[in-house]
C-alpha cells in the first residue's frame, strides 16, 4: 500500500495470486490495491468450454481443425492452456507463414506431445460423474506426475464422507437440488455431485471407505498392495462400473 501510495513513473509492479474469495476481495488491503491499480480475474477454461476456446484460437492462427483432430488436441493439452498456446504456434510454423492448413488426427498424433494436466479434483468429479474412461485416465496423468497416492485417496475418502448424509436424504425423500443447496454444492459441482447421490446407495460408500482403510495401510507400507492399482480399483466401483468387466471397457475406449 505504501508504494503504491508514491508517483511511480518507472516502476510497474504485476502481482499474481490463486482465485480469491469473495472475504478477501472485500478487505480493506485489498480495496486499497484495486483503488489504485488494475485488477484482472482470469477464470480458468473449463472442459466443457475448451473445444471452442482451443478451436477459436486454431481458426485465427488458420488452422482449420476436423472433429477427430480437435479431441485429440483437446485430449493432450487439458489443463495446460499455455502448452495449447505453444502447440498452436508450433503448428502455425510447420504450415508456413502465408498458409491456411486442414489440420487431422494423425498430424496431431505425430507433432503435439502429451501436455495435459490433470488434479484430484477433476479425478473425484470424474468418478462421481460415472465417467470410468476418464477417471482412469486422469488416475493415470496424477500417478504419472508424482503424486503421492496418500493425496488422492484423501481426497476420494473427504467426498465418501461429504456422499453419505445426502444420499441419507435423498433415500428419506428430500428434493435432490434442496439437498445440494442445503449442504452449500458449488454450482460448477452440481452435475457430479447429482448424479453421485442419485445413482449411488450408502451401504456401498461403506464399503467404499473400508477398502479406502486398507489402500491407506499400502500407502504407508503396512501391506504389499500397490496404492495405484487399489485406487483404480476403488473408483471404478465409485464409477458404479462392475470390477470383472471394467478392464474390457476401458481398453474398447481407448
Amino acid at each position: 500500500a505504501d508504494f503504491l501510495e508514491e508517483e511511480q513513473t518507472d516502476n510497474v509492479v504485476l502481482v499474481t495470486s490463486p482465485k480469491l474469495e469473495s472475504s478477501a476481495l472485500n478487505t480493506k488491503w485489498f480495496k486499497s490495491i484495486e483503488a489504485r491499480s488494475l485488477v484482472v480475474q482470469v477464470w480458468p477454461v473449463k472442459r466443457d468450454e475448451l473445444p471452442g476456446w482451443l478451436e477459436r484460437r486454431l481458426v485465427q492462427a488458420g488452422i482449420h481443425p476436423k472433429p477427430e483432430a480437435l479431441q485429440l488436441l483437446i485430449d493432450r493439452i487439458e489443463g495446460n492452456l499455455l502448452a495449447a498456446m505453444q502447440e498452436i504456434e508450433k503448428l502455425k510454423l510447420l504450415a508456413g507463414r502465408d498458409e491456411t492448413i486442414s489440420l487431422d488426427a494423425q498430424t496431431v498424433m505425430q507433432v503435439v506431445a502429451d501436455f495435459s494436466r490433470y488434479n484430484v479434483y477433476q479425478l473425484v468429479d470424474s468418478a462421481l460423474l460415472g465417467d470410468l474412461a476418464r477417471t482412469q485416465k486422469v488416475l493415470n496423468g496424477l500417478q504419472t506426475e508424482g503424486l503421492s497416492p496418500l493425496l488422492v485417496l484423501g481426497a476420494i475418502t473427504r467426498e465418501l464422507r461429504t456422499l453419505l448424509p445426502m444420499i441419507e436424504k435423498r433415500e428419506s425423500g428430500q428434493p435432490v437440488n434442496a439437498i445440494l443447496q442445503s449442504h452449500r454444492v458449488w454450482f460448477n459441482r452440481k452435475q457430479a455431485v447429482s448424479a453421485a447421490i442419485t445413482r449411488l446407495r450408502n451401504p456401498l460408500l461403506w464399503e467404499l471407505l473400508e477398502q479406502a482403510r486398507i489402500i491407506d495401510q499400502a500407502c504407508k507400507g503396512l501391506s504389499s498392495a500397490n496404492p495405484w492399482d487399489e485406487l483404480s480399483l476403488l473408483l471404478i466401483r465409485l464409477c458404479g462400473a462392475n470390477v470383472s468387466t471394467a478392464k474390457q471397457t476401458l481398453l474398447d475406449s481407448v
